[in-house]
């Protein structure tokens, strides 16, 4: 099978989407596919030809437009070109808002099916904008919308996918890594970070504000006034004088640390590093954004770590309430609060919520079997691809 993966970002991006898409691509080539990628190339990225030289498959990039659509135009142009004369099976597009618009389009005169991944924030975002009739009748069009929780797969179904043509295939991982972390190696982070002695919260996310940090900085006060030598690390990129400038009017900036990055061989440490894992994922209106998962509340739950998450989006998948952590409003401090002292405090409560969570994982988030399951409907599709021409 001939696999084009057409989306707007893709690594060195960091992001759970993006590497969820490298994933994708590498099982395929594993098992035998043909497999390129068209993308853009964000200034953000820096300098991508490093990346790009170094992998077993060919990378397309087009330049990020500053006019508006601009980008959209050349990916057009550029997915058009890779799938004229059959080069390709199929179109797989990583986002649905807009890649799925250009794909329909390609494929109208290409004849090229395509199929769609949804993250679900993807899906909210597009809800208000002037091109959501365009989207609702590309996603209508497609093979199949392969939808990562079942809030993702209930946005599809509100612009009009018939609910044969959706598959809920939650993002997995490989749990392996996080199952035996070296006691050297978490004791390592806990020094360089200057965390010894203290009981972590943590945060892995990009300081993005739906990410909720804002909230556990809130969130502080009391966690420490019940938990003295409690201390909230984050790692994540972006500005993080906001967070700092709460912490300071409420007096608790040497309760918090931010790490811009940690290395993602170092991530089962961090994860065993915590006792509690963090993220108050919330919508956010202004950017029209949403947690439509959450991989890193798995991640957590490998290394026996219980979650408070919001309860908002997609995270109920990720996090089974009060069995693998707590899920919270996660625009109210009491309830995080709360949600956080008990969580540290209760030791053995703790250990139950993180053991139900590996085992969990184990069972249900393998990440060969999810993407098996993509994998096969990339296959089904390929050989039936009709529905994507109409």
């Amino acid at each position: 099978m001939k696999v084009l993966l057409a989306t707007p970002t893709y690594r060195p991006f960091v992001s759970g989407s993006a590497r969820l898409l490298e994933d994708i691509v590498e099982y395929l080539l594993a098992d035998g596919h043909h497999v390129e990628v068209v993308t853009v190339d964000f200034p953000l990225l820096g300098d991508t030809k490093k990346f790009d030289g170094s992998q077993s498959y060919r990378i397309h990039r087009v330049g990020a437009w500053p006019i508006r659509g601009g980008s959209s135009v050349a990916m057009t142009a550029r997915m058009m070109a890779l799938c004229v004369g059959g080069k390709f099976d199929i179109v797989l597009c990583g986002f649905a808002s807009p890649t799925a618009i250009l794909a329909h389009a390609v494929s109208a005169i290409t004849r090229v099916p395509y199929a769609i991944y949804t993250h679900g924030e993807d899906l909210v975002s597009a809800r208000t904008k002037r091109l959501r009739g365009a989207l609702s009748k590309a996603l209508r069009a497609a093979c199949v919308v392969m939808c990562n929780s079942r809030f993702s797969a209930s946005e599809a179904e509100w612009f009009g996918v018939p609910r044969d043509r959706i598959l809920r295939i939650s993002p997995g991982i490989d749990a392996i890594p996080y199952l035996e972390v070296p006691v050297e190696d978490v004791e390592a982070l806990r020094s360089r970070f200057n965390l010894i002695g203290k009981k972590i919260v943590l945060t892995l996310a990009r300081l993005a504000v739906r990410k909720g940090h804002d909230m556990v900085v809130r969130s502080l006060p009391a966690i420490v006034a019940s938990v003295p030598d409690a201390h909230y690390l984050v790692v994540g990129k972006g500005d993080p004088a906001r967070l700092m400038g709460i912490a300071s009017e409420l007096g608790v900036s040497d309760r918090l640390t931010v790490i811009d990055y940690v290395p993602t061989e170092s991530l089962p440490a961090l994860f065993a590093l915590c006792d509690v894992y963090v993220m108050l994922s919330r919508f956010d209106p202004e950017a029209g954004e949403v947690e439509g998962f959450g991989i890193v509340y798995l991640e957590a739950a490998a290394c026996a770590k219980p979650s408070v998450a919001g309860n908002q989006g997609g995270c109920a998948d990720a996090v089974k309430d009060q069995q693998t952590g707590i899920l919270v409003d996660p625009t109210d401090v009491p309830a995080a609060e709360s949600a956080v002292i008990r969580l540290l405090s209760n030791e053995e409560e703790s250990r139950r919520m993180g053991m139900a969570g590996r085992e969990r994982v184990l069972k249900e988030f393998r990440k060969v079997d999810q993407l098996r399951r993509i994998e096969d409907a990339l296959l089904n599709c390929a050989r039936s691809p009709g529905i994507a021409a109409e």
